[in-house]
Formats: structure tokens, C-alpha cells, sequence
């Protein structure tokens, strides 16, 4: 009465409605219904995931969850993102079988999806699989190399380091996800410098051309807007990270990674090594949209030696 002001309620036999007058008078209405409705639950049912959550005992020493297996408080979004990511891995990355894959994971942070990688591809698809994770901060790959230590996970570990210091070598697989800034682009390059079968890359603050594009920006009507700059900042970047990418022989595919009210930035660019991609007109359309847009240098287009200026 307070602050609902009119209800419904449905079931199989019966149809009512209750409602509050502005001046208080309440009343309630009831319609049977002739025939009984069928009952069906098949629509109710458990979600079937690629790696349950129960079955990821290293989720509680990387600290997303307690001793009982219950998610921490603030924690959700991120075992969801988990989640979602096995669930990618397991409809893009299908390696051919007897095959070792060699995984590195640029910028893993406490190293959560680094751990789900390996589990869902050495388990899960029982695939030879080395998978390393580089991380800036020692108190982090401490961490997780006790975590995989204890996980038994002998082809798991974790390094310390930039992307830059991560030596060339056999990679099949690059993941970097919300790796700041250029730092995506030094994670695409290290993988496209080491011909990695998939680039699996989730950019973040896309801060690079901004600048670039201020001047031109005052007298448009729609950029002349900051919060509309910055959008369009970040699609011009990842497009023509797409194209540097397909330029550079690889089939990429733009999509939502994980609805945004998991995770601020979910845009993903996955890329696959595919000879049918026409390089050519890729790399024109990259320099094409480059010049139409204003941009001048970009890092990825830089470490390709790819110029936009004439």
C-alpha cells in the first residue's frame, strides 16, 4: 500500500488482480480459469557449464571464494566471467588431437582465467597443453604459483615480468584480457611475431587516439560531445585492430564478451589463422580508415611497420 499500488498473481486454475486506490480503498478481483492448464518444468533447469564451479578448487587460494565454496561477497562477476570464458574457449579453440599447446596468458592478474584455461584444456579436452602466466606484480605470481603448486597443475606456472620481456618461442594460443592501453597491442604483436594460431584479446583503456582526434573532434556535432569521443575512440581502435590483424593473415570475429553488468569493458577481438583471408584489401581498409579518421600512428600499426601518413 506504501508503495505497491496494484499486484497479480497467475496460476494454473486461477487469475487474480489486487489494487490500491489513491484514496485507500483496496480491492481484489478474481477470474477461475476454465480448463486447468498442463504443467510442464522442463524449461526449469541448471545451466550446464563447461567448468562448474564447484569443480574449481583453485577459485578459494586465488581468494574469489570461501572455504566452503561459496562465492566472496563482490567476487560474482568475476567467477561469471570465468564462466563465460571457458564457454568461449570451448566453441573457438578446438586443437587438432595429439597435438601440444603452448598458451601464454599476457598481463594475468591474480591469474584466475589463466587457471581456467589450462583445467579446461588439459581436463576438459585432454589436450598436452603448457600454459604460462605473465604477470608485473611478484606478489600475485607468488600466488598463483603456490595455487597451481597445490592444484597439481604441472604445465601451469607463472612468471614475472612485462609482455615485452616474455621470450619468442612456440605460442598456439595469446590470450590478453584488459590489457591497458597499448599494452593490448604489444600482446597481438608478440603473438602474430610467433605465428600463435589464436589471439584471444579483450582491449582496455583505449586512451591512444584520442588525442589524435580532439581538434577534428570540436567541430563535429555528434564528437564534440566527450562521452561520444570516447566511444568513438575505442570502436575506431579495435577496428582497426581488426583489420591490422586480418592483414596479418588471421580471421577475426568482434563480439560482447560478457554483458557489461559483469564486466565495464567486454569487448572481445578473437583471431584465428586462416589463409583465406584476403590481406591485401585489409590492410588498405586499416589505412583507409586510419586517414579518413585523422589518425595518424597507431601502436600495433607501428610495431607491423604499417605508416597511414602518405
Amino acid at each position: 500500500g506504501a508503495e505497491f499500488h496494484a499486484a497479480h498473481l497467475f496460476s494454473t486454475t486461477v487469475e487474480v488482480q489486487w489494487q490500491r486506490e489513491p484514496g485507500g480503498r483496496e480491492f481484489i478481483t478474481r477470474r477461475e480459469i476454465a480448463a486447468t492448464l498442463p504443467v510442464s518444468l522442463e524449461h526449469d533447469r541448471t545451466k550446464e557449464r563447461v567448468l562448474e564451479k564447484s569443480a574449481m578448487p583453485w577459485l578459494h587460494p586465488l581468494g574469489l571464494t570461501t572455504s566452503d565454496g561459496s562465492v566472496k561477497t563482490g567476487k560474482t562477476a568475476k567467477v561469471r566471467q570465468i564462466e563465460k570464458f571457458t564457454e568461449l574457449l570451448a566453441h573457438h579453440v578446438k586443437p587438432e588431437p595429439g597435438t601440444t599447446l603452448h598458451v601464454a596468458d599476457m598481463g594475468c592478474g591474480s591469474g584466475a582465467l589463466t587457471f581456467a584455461v589450462y583445467q579446461f584444456l588439459h581436463e576438459h579436452i585432454g589436450a598436452e597443453v603448457s600454459v604460462t602466466g605473465v604477470e608485473a606484480r611478484p606478489e600475485l605470481v607468488s600466488r598463483a604459483n603456490a595455487a597451481a603448486t597445490d592444484a597439481g597443475y604441472d604445465g601451469l606456472k607463472f612468471v614475472e615480468g612485462q609482455i615485452s620481456d616474455f621470450p619468442d618461442g612456440q605460442i598456439n594460443a595469446l590470450v590478453a584480457l584488459h590489457a591497458c592501453n597499448t599494452a593490448t597491442d604489444d600482446a597481438a604483436f608478440h603473438g602474430i611475431s610467433n605465428q600463435a594460431h589464436w589471439l584471444i584479446l579483450a582491449p582496455c583503456c583505449h586512451k591512444e587516439l584520442r588525442p589524435q582526434l580532439e581538434s577534428a573532434a570540436r567541430e563535429d556535432a555528434i564528437l564534440r560531445h566527450g562521452i561520444f569521443l570516447e566511444r568513438h575512440a575505442e570502436m575506431l581502435t579495435d577496428s582497426l585492430r581488426g583489420l591490422l590483424l586480418e592483414s596479418q593473415g588471421y580471421r577475426v570475429k568482434v563480439f560482447e564478451f560478457i554483458s557489461p553488468e559483469h564486466a565495464g569493458r567486454n569487448t572481445m577481438l578473437l583471431a584465428e589463422k586462416d589463409v583465406n583471408v584476403n590481406t591485401d584489401k585489409a590492410l588498405q581498409q586499416a589505412i583507409e580508415l586510419a586517414r579518413a579518421s585523422g589518425v595518424h600512428s597507431q601502436h600495433l600499426a607501428n610495431l607491423l611497420g604499417v605508416r597511414f601518413i602518405q
